[in-house]
């Protein structure tokens, strides 16, 4: 009997020891259940910020394209705009030169005129065209850029 009565007691252990074994791989699944989970959501949420972190390289690399190719359309258009400054520095010389020029022309005509007088011709006889000569040699040419602000504006 204390053999039926020990093998009794001793499957009885036995099947304590396996109730317990077995109640902490269920809470133990029940944890790693409960893990699993979360790490999914957080798979989830990474995942998505991930896909916002790629569309805005994305946009970054568009808008470094847009920039790189208005940066060059800039220093076309700067180049192109020295190239006018220049030829309007040009231009505006050689319209100096040519006042220059025709002033010293009139200058020539009236001093001649005054010197030798033309038969067919009034002659000198007042101060109008001395005060003519007068004025004509104070004229100065004008500067380079007689309006700068249109110059700025450009």
């Amino acid at each position: 009997e204390e053999g039926q009565e020990g093998l009794t007691q001793f499957l009885m252990n036995e099947v304590v020891k396996l109730q317990k074994n077995t109640k902490v791989k269920t809470l133990q699944n029940t944890e790693l259940s409960r893990k699993t989970r979360t790490l999914e959501d957080e798979f989830k949420k990474l995942r998505l910020a991930n896909q916002e972190l790629q569309a805005f390289q994305q946009r970054y690399n568009k808008l470094r394209e847009e920039r790189n190719t208005y940066s060059d359309e800039l220093l076309r258009v700067k180049d192109e705009n020295y190239k006018l400054a220049m030829r309007y520095a040009t231009l505006s010389e050689e319209k100096n030169m040519a006042v220059m020029r025709s002033r010293d022309l009139q200058l020539e005509v009236l001093h001649h005129e005054c010197i030798h007088p033309n038969k067919n011709a009034v002659p000198c006889q007042s101060s109008i065209p001395h005060l003519a000569f007068a004025h004509l040699v104070t004229i100065q040419p004008q500067p380079l850029f007689n309006r700068p602000a249109q110059c700025g504006a450009q």
